[in-house]
């Protein structure tokens, strides 16, 4: 299995990179598909849904934040339209699942996107004393942001409200469209705020994508 690279270079664009050459795209013909070969993950994600009722499950769900230099780099790498339908199906088989069962919908919480938590500044890759709040690395948030996210899923108010309230929406099949739009006019702002962390991520991804293949994503 291939390394992370090591958390120290979060900053120089090696988790860009690595992201999107070794998970989203990898090789040989650099396509990300949701069904491949006869196995379809929207269909194991219904019947994980299906499962819960039956168990009588309290299921809650929610999206991991990564940061916003990543989902620029998922933007450079032209997976972000594939990431928005991800989105809206979730959303459609929830409420095909609660329509069919006669209950309340799964909820489904959304802390990916651009919010003050996702778009923390990140120091020069040539700083090894200034700490991020929110994250690690990327792709990997610390546990103060998981509290965050726990506190919000499960309706908790602390003492001291500390959650952002642009940080975790309820998706749901009236403003699963609007959360979208708003997270793509929040990433332009973002790349505008941070032009050269976008310029970094571009270049990253673009020398990564320059070979690929247009999608093609069919049982073969």
């Amino acid at each position: 299995m291939p390394q992370l690279p090591d958390r120290r270079s979060c900053c120089d664009g090696a988790q860009e990179r690595y992201y999107a050459s070794v998970v989203w795209l990898p090789p040989p013909d650099r396509t990300y598909c949701f069904s491949r070969n006869g196995y379809d993950t929207f269909d194991t994600f219904r019947q994980m849904i299906r499962f819960a009722r039956r168990a009588n499950i309290d299921l809650r769900l929610f999206l991991d934040p990564i940061h916003g230099r990543l989902m620029l780099a998922l933007e450079d790498a032209g997976l972000l339209p594939l990431y928005q339908d991800w989105k809206r199906r979730l959303v459609q088989i929830l409420a095909e699942e609660s329509r069919e069962s006669g209950r309340h919908s799964v909820p489904l919480w959304d802390f990916s996107g651009f919010n003050r938590v996702t778009t923390e500044p990140v120091p020069p890759s040539n700083d090894r004393k200034t700490k991020v709040r929110w994250f690690w690395e990327p792709a990997h948030y610390k546990k103060e942001t998981g509290n965050l996210i726990l506190d919000r899923v499960l309706n908790y108010t602390p003492a001291v409200d500390l959650i952002p309230d642009d940080f975790g929406v309820l998706l749901t099949p009236a403003n699963v469209d609007q959360v979208l739009e708003g997270n793509i006019k929040n990433g332009a702002e973002y790349s505008r705020r941070e032009p050269d962390d976008a310029a970094l991520v571009k270049s990253v991804i673009s020398a990564v994508t320059k070979d690929a293949k247009p999608f093609a994503c069919r049982d073969s």
